[in-house]
């Protein structure tokens, strides 16, 4: 491992074990490292934090403060996003990256599984495969909103979409940032 990635890793450990947080005083360095934790089955997103400033020169202790310029802020609502997709892989990275974000995500390999989360919850986004195990994912629509639904696929069909309404659609392999905007407009939609 070299050197400066074995540096992090001490401090992402350092951090895991005193309270999730770690500075460095001699150091512009601050980690946060707090993992998305589950709430009944869904991926939460963690507690965010800004960066921590300096140390003021003759102060000898350094802790994260507690102020109002932190990114510590308590949300009403909590946009929560079910995921169907097959590929575990990709469906565990995706689930993984919006928690991060800040979304609660659920996840779903097949069109059942996906019928059964959405008979237990209200979703604000669906971001859904097409080629599913046990059907089609489109035959989700329509109790998923085809407006707050993004279709990630390896083979896409346009028209096929338009005619069921999808209004977002990605081809896989898949641009995350790209990705995370057609989520966050369909949230909007």
């Amino acid at each position: 491992m070299p050197r400066s990635r074995c540096g992090l890793a001490l401090c992402e450990a350092t951090a895991r074990r005193e309270s999730g947080e770690f500075a460095h005083p001699q150091r512009e360095i601050a980690l946060s490292a707090r993992e998305p934790v589950r709430r009944g089955g869904a991926l939460a997103a963690p507690r965010l934090l800004a960066p921590f400033p300096r140390p003021s020169a003759g102060g000898t202790s350094f802790a994260p403060p507690r102020v109002e310029n932190s990114i510590e802020v308590s949300v009403e609502h909590v946009l929560r996003l079910l995921i169907v997709e097959d590929e575990v892989g990709l469906r565990r990275s995706l689930a993984r990256y919006f928690a991060l974000c800040g979304l609660e995500v659920t996840e779903a390999g097949s069109v059942g599984e996906a019928h059964e989360h959405l008979d237990a919850g209200v979703f604000d986004v669906v971001v859904l495969d097409v080629g599913l195990p046990d059907g089609d994912g489109l035959t989700l629509l329509p109790r998923t909103d085809a407006r707050r639904s993004v279709v990630v696929t390896a083979d896409p069909d346009p028209d096929r979409f338009r005619g069921v309404g999808v209004i977002r659609h990605f081809a896989k392999p898949l641009d995350l940032r790209e990705l995370r905007t057609a989520v966050e407009a369909a949230a909007r939609a």
